[in-house]
């Protein structure tokens, strides 16, 4: 017989979660973490228009390189849409609904 190793679970708000499902739970505190992240949403929160991934970079101080690795993420993640104008090469981002709620807990 194989002993099966145990399943750790962590207290968070007077619940036990397994510590496997901590980071799809809780992925809000994650990306928080990561300062790019927040500039990014940031810089599209105080937007007028849509941006392009330029003007995200610009906004955010950040390299264009860095920019779009982060927006791909965000995207992926649902916090940001991507998407092209008429037949514009260029691609566009702008914040979700679930973008918007972010940053009304991490920005001040």
């Amino acid at each position: 017989m194989t002993e099966e190793k145990a399943e750790t679970k962590v207290l968070v708000n007077g619940k036990l979660v397994p510590l496997k499902d901590l980071e799809r739970r809780y992925a809000e505190v994650i990306i928080a973490a990561v300062p790019g992240n927040v500039r990014i949403v940031e810089a599209l929160l105080k937007a007028d228009k849509p941006l392009t991934r330029h003007d995200v970079a610009k906004r955010a101080n950040m390299s264009a390189a860095h920019a779009t690795n982060i927006l791909k993420s965000l995207t992926k993640k649902d916090y940001i849409l991507e998407f092209r104008m008429g037949r514009s090469r260029h691609k566009y981002y702008l914040l979700t609904e679930k973008g918007l709620k972010f940053s009304e807990t991490v920005i001040k």
